[in-house]
């Protein structure tokens, strides 16, 4: 069954717009697309699926240790190869689509399709960046996993600090920038341990979050530290080795990508509690780390 719209509309009167001689301009809100889809980054890998289980990958569980070997004495007897199967099931395809009939088409004095395409393009990658940040925010709740006795990956990493709210952990005060700060190091060590590398580590945050870190003394502003931090500019590019992401299209106030909601009407496989002290999350749910690695190493 379509949908029609109806853009002459106004007071239960489906042509009562037209009726009117407008200046020509149409404006909109500022609106944002999905910053994280600029491939430049190398965030995220596309793959064109063409054949077979293509949307599945091996990942490789660690190796057994090195053992001592005495050529003639000791036999060579192998050690276990362990492959563990990960499958990726296609989602559907996403759309963005209008139906206006010819009717309001021709009694219109705007063309009430004026830059769709780019709006509709625009919707389609915030769709993409959210579902991408909610698998973000799952894979670092996953556990670790293991096989055959050997250890695939030893699960994602995240830190928790208590509050009542976001802006209780983390106040617009020295106090809550130094909060961040420490949360931000505490992360950082803990992917230092899992050996993912210093290169292709993102921050995305709120702009209430980018307000905290306005408060950080030298350690985030001293140009002994990050020549490119700059608080009269609110600028922060780099923090505790992560590379910070714009603020733009985070909050659901502008029905940003950033997941801060219990999200039960999604396909399974992206629905998950992320309200900030939900009992599965930590109070900082509000901004989000992503850390590209080899795709063996992904949960």
């Amino acid at each position: 069954m379509l949908n029609p719209s109806f853009p002459l509309e106004s007071g239960g009167d489906r042509f009562a717009m037209g009726l009117k001689i407008f200046t020509g301009a149409v404006y909109e809100a500022w609106r944002e697309a999905g910053d994280l889809m600029d491939n430049s980054l190398g965030i995220f890998e596309r793959i064109t699926p063409e054949y077979g289980v293509k949307f599945s990958y091996n990942r490789k569980a660690d190796l057994d240790d090195a053992q001592d070997f005495t050529p003639g004495v000791d036999e060579m007897v192998g050690q276990n190869l362990v492959f563990d199967e990960k499958v990726l099931t296609p989602d559907k395809y996403l759309v963005s689509s209008v139906v206006i009939g010819m009717d309001q088409i021709l009694a219109n004095h705007f063309d009430a399709l004026m830059g769709y395409g780019s709006r509709a393009a625009k919707k389609l990658q915030q769709k993409l960046q959210r579902r991408a940040l909610i698998t973000n925010a799952l894979n670092a709740r996953s556990a670790a996993l293991t096989k055959d006795g050997k250890v695939v990956h030893g699960g994602g990493n995240r830190v928790t600090r208590t509050g009542g709210s976001v802006a209780t952990a983390y106040p617009t005060s020295a106090t809550g920038a130094q909060n961040f700060i420490d949360d931000l190091n505490d992360l950082a060590q803990l992917l230092d341990e899992d050996n993912v590398p210093e290169e292709g580590r993102f921050i995305k945050w709120t702009p209430y979050m980018r307000r905290v870190l306005q408060n950080a003394g030298q350690e985030v502003f001293n140009h002994n530290f990050v020549r490119t931090n700059d608080i009269q500019n609110r600028q922060i590019v780099k923090l505790a080795g992560f590379q910070i992401l714009p603020t733009s299209n985070t909050t659901s106030k502008t029905n940003g990508t950033m997941p801060d909601t219990n999200i039960t009407t999604e396909p399974t496989k992206f629905q998950g509690n992320f309200t900030p002290q939900a009992s599965d999350v930590p109070p900082c749910a509000r901004y989000s780390a992503l850390a590209t690695a080899d795709r063996n190493r992904l949960p």
